[in-house]
Formats: C-alpha cells, sequence, structure tokens
C-alpha cells in the first residue's frame, strides 16, 4: 500500500489510503499527472504534489487493472469487471460498450492502440478484442476449441505494439504477432530458445 518514486536520485514515498490497497497499474501522462489503478479504484497525483493520491470518485470502487493515454491525450481505465472507461481532457467519464457474446464485460489486463487510432484490449479469458474508436464498433478474436484459430490462448496477459505497428500479444501458453494494417495473425510457440 506504499508507492515510491525516485526524483533526482532521491526516493519520495507517496501515500495510499487503505491498508488493503493493491497497485495493478501506473501511468504518467504526459502532463505529469500520475494515474494508479488499485484494487479500490483509480487514483491520481499532479506532478510535484506532496499530497496524499486522490480518489476519482466515478471509479472509486472499481478494481482498476490496466492504464494507457491515447494518442489524442484520452485516458483508458481498463477493470475487472465493469470493461472500459475513457477520462477526456475535462474529466468527462464514458463507459465503451466492450460486452461480449455472454453479456458481460471483460476483464482487461492491457491496452494497446493502433496507427490508425484503433485499440486492442487484452482480457482474461475474452481472447483479444479489438475497437474501433470512431464508429464504438468492437470485435473479438478468440481461440475457438473447434475451429482453427491462429489465437494461442483466450486469456492474454499483455500487448505491445512495436515502432513498425506490429501487435506483440503475450499469452498464457505463448505469444501471437498481429499485423494491425491486415489482420493477420501468427503464432509464437512457448519454448523457444
Amino acid at each position: 500500500n506504499t508507492l515510491f518514486s525516485l526524483q533526482d536520485g532521491n526516493v519520495k514515498k507517496i501515500a495510499i489510503d487503505g491498508s488493503d490497497n493493491r497497485i495493478h497499474a501506473l501511468l504518467v501522462a504526459d502532463n505529469g499527472r500520475l494515474w494508479v489503478g488499485s484494487n479500490t479504484g483509480l487514483l491520481y497525483s499532479d506532478r510535484n504534489s506532496n499530497q496524499p493520491l486522490k480518489a476519482f470518485p466515478e471509479l472509486e470502487s472499481l478494481r482498476i487493472s490496466a492504464l494507457y493515454q491515447a494518442a489524442d491525450k484520452t485516458l483508458l481505465v481498463g477493470t475487472a469487471k465493469e470493461g472500459v472507461f475513457t477520462i477526456d481532457r475535462n474529466s468527462l467519464l464514458t463507459k465503451l460498450p466492450l460486452n461480449t457474446s455472454e453479456g458481460l464485460s471483460p476483464w482487461i489486463y492491457d491496452i494497446a492502440e493502433s496507427p490508425a487510432g484503433n485499440f486492442w484490449f487484452a482480457t482474461f479469458g475474452a481472447g483479444l478484442l479489438a475497437y474501433d474508436y470512431r464508429n464504438g464498433e468492437f470485435k473479438s478474436i478468440r481461440k475457438e476449441r473447434m475451429l482453427e484459430s491462429k489465437l494461442l490462448d483466450n486469456d492474454i496477459w499483455t500487448l505491445f505494439r512495436d515502432r513498425a505497428g506490429t501487435l506483440w500479444v503475450g499469452t498464457r501458453t505463448g505469444a501471437n504477432v498481429l499485423n494491425t494494417s491486415n489482420q493477420g495473425l501468427l503464432h509464437i510457440p512457448a519454448g523457444l530458445p
């Protein structure tokens, strides 16, 4: 329940309220604001503030599992049970409609952005979600037992987009590589030397 910052060679302790508060995600936004995703909600602190972290009231009771700042400076907030929220520059909160075929909001583990401004969400159990921010549509890429699929697993732990625009997808059983321009999906089996 303690967060430390290293600035100019000095360690600074940042107070977090709650003895059972676990940190799941960290992000320093372009404006210097520190965002902290915890099991008790979204917390933040402005640059060089000596004050304790403040709670973002609308998300105070949610488990925040992923944070990402988009190219347009919008903050995307992934949660464990409520899907994804966005917070714009004016602190306006919006929930993205990411319900799965089961009607549930997926547990979001990580978020990445394509060069075209679309978003990818790593989920626990619901595969990879592709979200078109402009029209609000999303599609799910899942491993299906009875169908040939190149996605190795529906439990996706991490995402990384490299400079070429390739999306690297870390799953429970190996890695996938997605060419975001043509939607080609390859897999890299676990255990390579």
